[in-house]
Parts: structure tokens; C-alpha cells; sequence
């Protein structure tokens, strides 16, 4: 096909690995190749006309949809939607929200699953040699920010503003409870009353302990209530 001005090439060519060049013009000036069309511009691949599989469209709205091996029913709302991996060899910027499983964000990123797995996400690092995976916050870039780290043995919780402090807001108790024991409760604020049980999820007074304890240094104030005997 050839416009007035004798530009605008389809040409069929011997590359067994080109079908058909579809060109402006031959010189090799850069320029630009146009399509107008009133509805969607699709791609097909794949044996004879009737069992081509389509691959790629872009709709008449602008929305570009790449296809893998299935060409389901395209997101309604996405600019761009691939079905099948997606490779990115440098950096990704998004500007707006990012859904997992989601067409519907209402968070930067926004994960949502409805399966029995009890991890959504996993940050993986593969450096065995003091290699550390973990996340970290900052609320302003000046700070420090506060970190959650595995480093291949233990869980890490540290702030790393030297005046930050470690907050803990909840509405119920916090436990910590031995894994290694059947889930054995070991530790627990009450957080209506601020007592603090010991091998006691019922603690009772300010510091509700069952089992032998120790204190290396002498009480001066307060009142100790035993069920069995002080030694000293």
C-alpha cells in the first residue's frame, strides 16, 4: 500500500523468520508508523487462520492486553494487562496503586487472597554468607526507621533512630508463646490492667509468676504473696 506521497511499504519477504516487513518507506530516516482503525488493533499466532490464538490487543480505549496461552477476560480497569510472566530487567515505577488479586487497590500496594496459604507475600535473600532479608520503614528520610530482619537464624526487631522507641498498641494481651513447646504460653501483659504473668496466662497482681524465680538484688517497696515458701 503506497500513499500519495509514495511512502508506506507492506513487503513480502524470503526471511524464513519475517513473513512480512510492514514499513514506511525504505530510506533510513526514523519515522513513524500509523494505524487508524475505528475498533481494537489485535495480533494473532499460531497454525491456520481458524485455530490462531490472539496474543496481543490494543483496544479502542487505549488499553494494551498481552496474552500467554489464555485470552480470559481482560481486567476492566487495567491500562495494561499481561496474562503470563512478566520480565523486568530494570526498575519499575509505578505512579498510583498496585493490586495483587485485586482490580480495586486502596493502598500503595494492596494484597488480597482468599486461599488456605498463610503467607501472601516473601522476601527471599539468597546470600548465605551474612545475607539478611527484611523490611524497612521510614516515616520521614532524615530518621532512621525501624527495621524487621531475619538473618538466617533469628528475628530482628530494632529501631535504628537513636531516640526511637519500640511501640506496642493492642486492644487485647501480648504473648509471647514457646514453639519449640507446643505453642506454650511463657509471657503475657494484661493490657486492661498492665499485669504481666509469667508461665501465667491469668496474671492476677503486677507481676504474676509461676515456677521458681530469682531476684539478685533486694526489694525495698511492695508486697510478695507465695503459695510456697521464700527461701533466701
Amino acid at each position: 500500500s503506497i500513499d500519495n506521497a509514495g511512502q508506506g511499504i507492506i513487503q513480502r519477504t524470503a526471511d524464513p523468520n519475517h513473513s512480512i516487513y510492514l514499513r514506511k518507506s525504505f530510506s533510513n530516516v526514523a519515522d513513524t508508523l500509523s494505524f487508524y482503525e475505528y475498533g481494537d488493533i489485535q495480533f494473532y499466532s499460531g497454525g491456520d487462520i481458524a485455530s490462531q490464538s490472539l496474543r496481543m490487543n490494543i483496544t479502542s480505549t487505549g488499553n494494551i492486553n498481552v496474552y500467554n496461552t489464555s485470552n480470559s477476560t481482560s481486567l476492566t480497569n487495567g491500562a495494561f494487562t499481561v496474562y503470563g510472566g512478566v520480565g523486568i530487567l530494570k526498575d519499575l515505577i509505578v505512579d498510583g496503586k498496585v493490586g495483587v488479586n485485586t482490580t480495586t487497590p486502596s493502598y500503595k500496594v494492596d494484597i488480597f487472597d482468599n486461599s488456605s496459604i498463610g503467607y501472601q507475600e516473601r522476601i527471599y535473600n539468597s546470600n548465605t554468607s551474612g545475607g539478611r532479608a527484611g523490611i524497612l520503614l521510614q516515616a520521614n528520610n532524615t530518621k532512621g526507621g525501624f527495621s524487621i530482619q531475619h538473618d538466617q537464624t533469628n528475628c530482628i526487631i530494632e529501631t535504628l533512630d537513636t531516640a526511637g522507641s519500640i511501640l506496642l498498641y493492642n486492644y487485647g494481651s501480648f504473648i509471647i508463646n514457646d514453639k519449640n513447646n507446643g505453642n506454650a504460653e511463657r509471657f503475657r501483659i494484661v493490657s486492661s490492667s498492665g499485669n504481666v504473668g509469667i508461665n501465667n496466662n491469668n496474671p492476677v497482681v503486677a507481676l504474676d509468676v509461676i515456677g521458681s524465680s530469682k531476684i539478685s538484688v533486694g526489694i525495698t517497696t511492695g508486697t510478695i504473696l507465695a503459695t510456697t515458701s521464700i527461701s533466701t
